[in-house]
């Protein structure tokens, strides 16, 4: 069994090393003020569809860290941690130079963090979660690619005590970041870190190991590693097509292209193809109800094993209600079976396997997002998808 070698480690980085270092650690994670807007619509983005949406990192997406730390250290005297459960605690003076993308918004409001150095030996699959636990507080977790500081590039971002996974990882050096939800956010914390070895075409395979995996495209059946069909690829590369956007309620709010050259978000999903994705967004106090995505129907006759994966950025405030759900059917909608349910932050890659509900059959996937499940409605909050694969065997 292949198993990647890795070494793992934490940090609090100086203000005159990061001088030496000249600015390795030195600009925001994303710089919300680099968002174009419409002087005749304050507070507004325009959509690719002509209408216009709430600049929600405005209000929410603030990501414009405290002032560097006097603590901080240079990213290569990061000490080891281990591979497993790792335990600390946030305090007053502990670092507050990051900031991560699910985390409050609000610089005032900037937690402290911690940070642990992962080096990745060969490639694979990153596991993370984190838990408050001496005084419970609320805790994140995100993965830097490049350095540890605020120039590196943020890969995928979990709040507490959501799974964070950072899928085909190249062998190099990663930064794994625990912080708190805002700056009251003190205490103990336990960090879990785990890796996944990747598996090539023809190895020794379980569906059920949690230490090794079938590379990308390969799929395990008959207890080997072995090469798949790609039944639909949705890259969103110029258009949503050929998804298909349903305006449930007819609200406005509702699915459109995320372009990056049409005053949209950045690609926060950490997709392979990166680019453009799909995006709603929900006005703060607007209706968006059941907003859909859909797939295209797909015929999986002869299959037995069918995989649906995609990258995505499912942004809910944890004083709202918004929910997204993932559904599959396979009598035309007929009836809808629910694959999963996001009642939290989730930021990065997910798979599914729905081969117990749509092998053999012709099927679609939708996405559905709906602001207001609960309660009343709250804030803007949004779902952004991109790379909708579905590999079959």
């Amino acid at each position: 069994m292949r198993v990647p070698l890795l070494r793992a480690a934490k940090q609090w980085c100086s203000l005159s090393t990061i001088l030496l270092l000249a600015g390795a650690c030195t600009s925001s994670l994303f710089d919300a003020t680099s968002e174009s807007r419409d002087s005749s619509d304050s507070g507004q983005q325009p959509l690719d569809d002509g209408g216009f949406a709430p600049l929600v990192d405005a209000a929410l997406f603030d990501a414009d860290p405290a002032a560097p730390d006097a603590q901080v250290k240079a990213c290569s005297t990061i000490p080891s941690a281990v591979i497993g459960a790792n335990t600390g605690t946030l305090s007053e003076t502990s670092s507050n130079t990051l900031h991560g993308s699910c985390a409050n918004g609000l610089p005032e409001e900037d937690g402290t963090e911690d940070i642990y150095q992962l080096i990745l030996e060969e490639r694979g699959d990153i596991q993370l979660s984190v838990a408050g636990t001496t005084n419970s507080p609320n805790v994140i977790v995100y993965v830097l690619q490049d350095d540890c500081g605020v120039t590196a590039n943020e890969l995928a971002c979990g709040s507490n005590p959501s799974l964070v996974e950072v899928r085909d990882a190249d062998a190099g050096t990663y930064y794994i970041v625990v912080e708190g939800y805002d700056a009251d956010e003190l205490g103990g914390y336990q960090l879990n870190v785990k890796t996944t070895a990747l598996l090539a075409q023809g190895d020794t395979c379980s569906a059920n190991s949690s230490d090794t995996r079938c590379a990308t495209d390969l799929l395990c059946a008959e207890g080997t590693c072995q090469s798949s069909t790609e039944l639909l690829n949705i890259a969103f590369t110029t258009e949503l097509a050929p998804a298909i956007v349903t305006d449930t309620d007819n609200s406005g709010p509702r699915w459109n292209l995320c372009s990056q050259v049409s005053s949209c978000f950045n690609n926060e999903t950490g997709s392979a193809s990166g680019g453009n994705s799909a995006i709603v967004v929900d006005a703060a106090f607007d209706s968006a109800d059941r907003e859909s995505l859909s797939t295209p129907n797909i015929n999986a006759t002869g299959y037995s094993n069918v995989v649906l994966s995609f990258s995505q950025y499912f942004y809910e405030w944890f004083a709202c209600d918004d929910a997204g759900f993932i559904e599959v059917t396979t009598n035309g909608g007929s009836s809808y079976v629910n694959v999963d349910t996001l009642l939290e932050v989730h930021k990065g890659y997910a798979e599914y396997d729905i081969s117990s509900t749509v092998a053999g059959q012709t099927f679609s996937v939708r996405f559905v997002y709906d602001d207001n499940t609960a309660g009343p409605n709250c804030s803007a909050q949004s779902w952004q998808l991109d790379d909708i694969v579905i590999r079959a065997l």
